[in-house]
């Protein structure tokens, strides 16, 4: 019976620190939602209508100034790593074909035919 006694003190133990209990349950909650969301975002399927600029900073974040890496041209095929939001407006990072990658608008050239949990 020593391998119940040795239960009986871990949980013990785990009672004398609830804080650090809860802490590492919402780190890996907290880890589980990031997933998620990566997860849904690269669910999103969009077309390129025409050409746009494929920018360097993430949009979201309001730079100053974004330099435009290269264009993406109309029917060029893009996956989306990543989906962010701002006041009016929806960010996608896309990735190339050629790996290179970079941010854009939805909406205008950037149509969105299917988000992450539509079907």
């Amino acid at each position: 019976m020593v391998f119940g006694r040795k239960n009986v003190r871990t949980v013990a133990t785990l009672h004398r620190y609830p804080f650090v209990v809860a802490g590492l349950l919402g780190i890996v909650v907290a880890g589980a939602m990031v997933a998620a969301d990566v997860v849904t975002d690269k669910r999103y399927v969009v077309a390129v209508i025409s050409p746009t600029p494929l920018l360097y900073h993430p949009p979201h974040e309001y730079p100053s100034s974004n330099t435009a890496l290269s264009t993406l041209q109309p029917g060029e095929n893009v996956k989306v790593l990543r989906v962010r939001y701002g006041k009016d407006f929806e960010a996608l990072q896309v990735e190339r074909s050629s790996g290179e990658s970079g941010w854009v608008f939805s909406g205008g050239a950037i149509e969105v035919l299917s988000r992450g949990g539509e079907r």
